[in-house]
């Protein structure tokens, strides 16, 4: 048992008070959902660079690594995914020494939970692969995409809708009923696309 500071009288009661003796808040329901939020707030604390996201967010707002999972499988621990790793970029579990889809923190075989070091990306040789990606053209030269983080080329491209705001004009108020307003503002919103790649194996997303 230990003492806690009633959020809402300040005065020390019991953690396993259901209500605060003093002022009836209800201790036991505060604590529950205090714990709710903060397992809520780890979940989206990116494993790569330690930044906090906001709830509900599916990519890292730093570092752009995908915050959900990769791959949806119901196949329990202790079977391997059916790819073929010599031609994908991987990870190495640092406890079983499978081979597990990149972007994923938790081994498919074994179970284990990797840590931020034990993270490797090991990119296959894919010189003799004949490429099945996207390209892009630089000054009409046509280049093949990879991901600048895993080398991978499943990558492919999506529209992201922006806004920006124009200059803003201001006139006089004439209106005898908005007496508190002296102002006007009128300002025009513009709305306009940017094509982005994002990969499909790390969740990076580039230009």
């Amino acid at each position: 048992m230990a003492l806690i500071v009633c959020p809402e009288c300040g005065n020390n009661v019991s953690d396993k008070a259901k209500t605060c003796i003093y002022c009836g808040f209800p201790i036991s329901e505060f604590l529950e959902k205090e714990e709710e939020e903060k397992i809520l707030n780890e979940k989206y604390v990116c494993k790569v660079c330690g930044f906090q996201n906001k709830i509900g967010s599916d990519y890292c707002e730093h570092c752009e690594l995908r915050l959900t999972d990769y791959i949806k499988t119901d196949k329990p621990v202790g079977f391997s995914y059916e790819v073929d790793f010599s031609k994908r970029p991987h990870t190495i579990c640092p406890k079983c020494g499978e081979k597990n889809e990149t972007g994923l923190f938790k081994c498919g075989v074994c179970g284990h939970d990797y840590k931020l070091e034990d993270y490797q990306v090991i990119v296959p040789q894919r010189e003799k692969e004949p490429f099945d990606g996207i390209y892009k053209y630089v000054f009409g030269e046509k280049i093949p995409v990879y991901c600048p983080r895993c080398g991978s080329s499943n990558c492919s491209y999506f529209q992201e809708q922006n806004i920006k705001l124009g200059k803003a004009r201001y006139s006089y108020n004439l209106n005898p009923f908005r007496i508190f307003t002296f102002a006007n503002k009128k300002q025009k919103i513009k709305n306009y696309t940017v094509s982005k790649i994002c990969c499909n194996d790390c969740g990076k997303i580039f230009n």
